[in-house]
């Protein structure tokens, strides 16, 4: 079940995956989804749902639910409770939230938290007097309550919720108060709120704490539940609305446009200070870069502090390594960690490691060697490349970066390959990479047929990649049969590959899959395959001195293919059939009738 497609922030990409597995057509997968109606996901789903399997819920479905909802917040949350012992009061909040919600639960939400906060009768019944009527005047009410003193801490906190990479802990969104980018340095520990919960009483009803059973193991990974801090909890946008909210042109209309915001306001990439022990330091060290990257326009000074940070003499730079390091030392060994910290010199690898193509290009005018060494990690191309960085690929390459650049065994067009990115495939062809290039252990073509990746492997046929190598054999064919991948088999085969030749017993004696092209696919019991090799001729008494193609069947149960393959001639006997007589005795043998 996938719950609130429209809420995904990468909606396209999962209407994509939805479709791919719709297009599997597993008899015994059921998928249901729920959205918000939205064009875009109307249109993706027509063609793939029946129209007899849409549920339209409207407001009068839930309006029950919110009922039941009303009347139990009413009687266990402790601001609301005080009016329970009045039952024409009580009656009087449960009608006008129940009419009022229109079938908006987060409405109801909304409506009682604040209800919850009036202190008399009097003001309980200015409060339901004036009900905001839609979500966004909810929204504008509660940012208008927010006192003049709080309003600017308000602002830094809901900016780091609507666009962080990830949940932030209370402690981390106790330090987002003390960041103003405006000022230099832009962290001021003296602003830290002394009680990270407080937080939560300056946004208000906008924002809420994850319950401890709800953390995913991700998060978890991210450093967001310290084990040494075994309180720590997240702090989220309360719901989907408020973010859609606060990022929307609606806002800038409304009486608080102060808190109207995009993802070009994130201050996320601006350092702070100078000491690793703030909660908040993961995170920048982490993911300074990624905000960046979301950024549509960057100012001549965000590329200034990006360059400066990444200067091997700056002590920012070396904490920000540190840091870095101190978060996937968990995930790394001991060697690769050393690395990292050693890795301080190298400007243009970090740079077209992390994407950031403005600072490389800034790096390329003061005329780097792009094709030296790159520190102890790796070269720039081959990074950029492995991290599908189109951009800065193309950067390098126009700035004289050898398109064959290498390192540890590692190509720019391996990791290409390897990455899916055909257009920087095509993009380092057409600057001269040689087309049978790898990583070191097999070719870019052996590659995209072991990956199943029909699109590259055309891609690299048609730019002329060997189908066969020099002693004859098709190692591209041959992964491409143990992986599965009939459509590949058989565009290879239309290419040129070649089916059986001299030398491949003994390298299919070594893979384990037996002597022929036929017995590889019987061990991994394709049929479709075995079938398709029957087709283009394939010889079916091919055997590794022991076994036989049926007698491979038959050992698998597999009477079809057996069948098949004595109908095309194959025989069930090797010439030395030393072993296989009781088997023979059960299935029978063909030379027998």
């Amino acid at each position: 079940m996938i719950d609130a497609l429209d809420e995904c922030s990468h909606r396209s990409d999962l209407m994509k995956i939805i479709e791919a597995v719709a297009g599997w057509e597993l008899q015994n997968m059921h998928l249901i989804v729920t959205s918000r109606r939205e064009r875009d996901i109307e249109s993706s789903l027509e063609g793939l749902v029946d129209p007899q399997n849409e549920i339209c819920l409207q407001s009068e479905d839930f309006d029950k639910d919110i009922q039941q909802y009303i009347r139990q917040r009413l009687s266990d949350d402790k601001g609301l409770s005080k009016w329970g012992r009045d039952i024409m009061m009580r009656q009087e909040i449960e009608t006008a939230i129940w009419k009022g919600s229109k079938g908006m639960f987060r409405w109801a939400v909304c409506q009682l938290d604040t209800l919850g906060k009036c202190r008399n009768k009097a003001m309980l019944r200015t409060a339901l007097a004036t009900l905001p009527s839609t979500l966004d005047k909810t929204y504008e009410r509660i940012l208008a309550s927010i006192s003049e003193e709080d309003t600017e801490y308000a602002i830094r906190i809901l900016r780091w919720l609507a666009f962080s990479e990830r949940p932030l802990s209370l402690d981390e969104l106790a330090e987002v108060i003390a960041i103003d980018v405006a000022r230099d340095p832009a962290f001021n520990p003296n602003e830290v709120l002394e009680d990270p919960l407080e937080a939560l009483d300056i946004c208000s009803s906008l924002v809420t704490i994850l319950t401890e059973d709800l953390y995913d193991e991700q998060i978890i990974e991210d450093c967001i539940k310290d084990p040494s801090r075994p309180g720590s909890k997240i702090v989220i946008l309360s719901h989907y609305s408020v973010k859609e909210y606060l990022v929307s042109k609606r806002i800038s209309r409304s009486q608080t446009p102060q808190h109207s915001m995009q993802v070009e306001d994130f201050p996320g990439h601006r350092t702070y200070g100078r000491k690793s022990q703030y909660q908040l330091a993961r995170y920048s060290a982490r993911y300074w870069a990624s905000h960046i990257h979301r950024s549509e326009h960057l100012s001549a000074s965000t590329n200034s502090s990006a360059l400066r940070l990444l200067s091997k003499d700056n002590t920012a730079y070396m904490i920000w390594n540190r840091i870095r390091t101190s978060c996937i030392i968990l995930r790394s060994s001991e060697q690769d960690c050393e690395a990292i910290i050693g890795d301080t010199n190298d400007l243009i690898y970090q740079a077209s490691s992390l994407g950031l193509k403005d600072v490389v290009k800034l790096l390329l005018d003061q005329d780097i060697n792009i094709n030296g060494g790159h520190g102890d990690l790796g070269n720039a191309l081959v990074e950029a490349c492995g991290l599908r960085h189109k951009a800065i690929v193309t950067l390098l390459l126009n700035h004289g970066a050898d398109p064959n650049s290498e390192h540890d065994g590692r190509t720019a067009l391996g990791e290409a390959v390897y990455m899916g990115q055909k257009e920087i495939v095509k993009l380092l062809l057409d600057r001269g990479a040689a087309v049978n290039e790898g990583d070191g252990y097999s070719s870019a073509l052996e590659s995209a047929s072991s990956l199943g990746d029909k699109e590259m492997v055309t891609v690299l046929l048609d730019r002329g990649a060997p189908v066969n190598n020099t002693d004859g054999n098709s190692q591209p064919l041959i992964l491409a049969i143990m992986c599965g991948y009939r459509e590949i088999v058989s565009l290879l085969i239309a290419r040129g590959a070649a089916i059986d030749s001299e030398g491949r017993n003994s390298l299919q004696i070594f893979l384990g899959y037996g002597g022929s092209l036929i017995e590889i696919a019987l061990g991994i019991d394709q049929g479709e395959i075995v079938a398709l090799l029957l087709e283009r001729g394939a010889a079916v008494n091919a055997s590794d001195g022991y076994s036989t193609a049926p007698w491979l069947a038959l050992k698998k149960g597999n009477k079809v293919i057996a069948g098949l393959l004595l109908a095309n001639g194959a025989k069930l006997r090797p010439d030395d059939d030393i072993g296989m007589d009781s088997l023979c005795a059960t299935y029978g043998d063909s030379d027998s009738s």
